[in-house]
């Protein structure tokens, strides 16, 4: 009997397996709007270990319009870029910044988005 439902088991984890590879999406559908950022990380660590290094977003649209802005725990803007391939490395005019929260602020347009993206979030910077 345990043997029997063990071998029963096994056939009911693998339909599962297979029924959800079949029905997922195909990489090639065409994402709009926040769905456009696959990754953002939540913390980094310029150390030098080649770990977490940059502050890097990741997406799988063309983002159009696009704006990064990170700022210290006092507001005031410590990198910005228009470019959505562009990274920070966590320097702060041209020395490391110091570690601790920063937030990031993120728009854009994607393809089907009806208008203007917005993002905002905290990052924290490890040293």
């Amino acid at each position: 009997m345990i043997r029997f439902v063990a071998k029963l088991l096994i056939v009911v984890l693998c339909s599962c397996s297979f029924s959800g590879i079949l029905w997922s999406q195909p990489a090639y559908i065409e994402r709009s709007g926040a769905e456009c950022i696959a990754y953002i990380p939540s913390a980094i660590s310029p150390n030098g270990d080649g770990i977490n290094e940059r502050f890097e977003i990741q997406h799988q649209c063309e983002l159009k319009n696009f704006s990064l802005r990170i700022f210290d725990q006092s507001n005031r803007l410590v990198f910005s870029s228009q470019q959505p391939d562009q990274t920070w490395d966590g320097s702060l005019e041209g020395r490391p910044a110091p570690e601790g929260y920063y937030r990031y602020a993120i728009s854009f347009e994607a393809p089907g988005s009806g208008g203007p993206v917005t993002q905002e979030g905290e990052l924290a910077l490890v040293r």
